[in-house]
């Protein structure tokens, strides 16, 4: 539809001349153009399609189909959907690997990635240079960069090693931890990529706001689980080492003896009261009267107090 507009003030345009444009960059590459007739001080607005508009007027400049492409390519909204396609892919293709990565050797797909890998290390390396190194580490997307590269390469010279001494992975699992490792700051990633949407975007930055309001609870939470699990280990309760043995009657057992695996590390005397301040009791393992005293006041403390200080803090963050 034509419309009449008036000519802004230090226009280049004359009466009486006849002028296309398109209306906006994406309009390039479906054939859109606006056909501006200059009247007076007015200049009537018609969009048209390119060929009607070369027909009726010969002045009018038809963009070749390659040129329209290369426009349509270079798009800000074209490259970052692309971008999410591809990582989107490339996250599925790591975690296929990675759940397959103990009973195979180095596969394709693991061959893939690292041709992957190499093209994004070169490129953060890249804008590392033209942003300069403290700008570049101050984002926190560019610290997942980071960290994703440098436990893929971690874990693929171990992956590499192993094979050398004809083993698919190595005995304590290092290179699968380094890949677990990458894959979860690869998938923490896709949270930038939600962040251009209008309603998910402020909920990304309120969650790295938030992460800040852990940290400074986390000061407070850690001294207190100090002191509770301290004064719990103190009443008597074995430490959780592969020792920890109790007469019974049947002579010697081990107190742990069937349960999980964790309950036998070194640090299982501070790890039971972490679980106990997420809502696990362990009462099997309470065998003192003072322990459920200590258990008793901790409860409260721990699931209670602290857990609302959090969704407080949290709360004014989001506010």
């Amino acid at each position: 539809p034509a419309q009449k507009m008036k000519i802004p003030k230090g226009s280049y345009w004359e009466s009486g001349e006849v002028y296309t444009r398109p209306c906006r960059s994406s309009d390039l590459f479906w054939g859109k153009l606006q056909r501006i007739t200059v009247l007076g001080d007015f200049m009537q607005v018609q969009t048209t399609k390119l060929w009607t508009d070369a027909v009726n007027n010969r002045r009018t400049f038809v963009q070749p189909w390659w040129h329209r492409y290369q426009l349509f390519m270079t798009a800000p909204v074209t490259i970052f959907l692309t971008d999410a396609l591809s990582q989107f892919m490339i996250n599925v293709l790591f975690t296929t690997m990675l759940f397959n990565l103990q009973h195979q050797s180095r596969s394709t797909s693991e061959t893939v990635l690292a041709l992957a890998f190499a093209s994004t290390t070169l490129t953060e390396l890249a804008q590392a240079l033209v942003d300069g190194l403290q700008g570049y580490v101050a984002s926190m997307w560019n610290q997942c960069r980071i960290m994703s590269c440098v436990c893929f390469w971690a874990g693929f010279g171990l992956r590499i090693r192993a094979e050398l001494s004809s083993a698919c992975t190595s005995e304590d699992g290092a290179d699968q931890l380094c890949y677990a490792i990458s894959l979860f700051f690869m998938w923490l990633r896709m949270l930038h990529l939600l962040s251009v949407h209008k309603d998910l975007g402020p909920l990304v930055i309120v969650m790295r706001r938030m992460g800040g309001d852990i940290v400074k609870f986390g000061s407070i939470w850690l001294v207190l689980l100090l002191a509770f699990s301290t004064a719990m280990q103190g009443t008597g309760l074995g430490g959780g080492g592969p020792n920890d043995l109790v007469e019974g009657e049947e002579g010697a057992v081990d107190v742990h003896q069937g349960s999980h695996r964790m309950s036998n590390w070194r640090s299982w005397w501070i790890l039971r009261t972490y679980f106990q301040s997420l809502g696990e009791a362990f009462f099997e393992e309470l065998t003192t009267d003072s322990s459920n005293m200590i258990f008793i006041i901790m409860f409260p403390v721990m699931n209670l107090m602290l857990v609302n200080l959090l969704v407080a803090i949290m709360n004014d963050t989001y506010s």
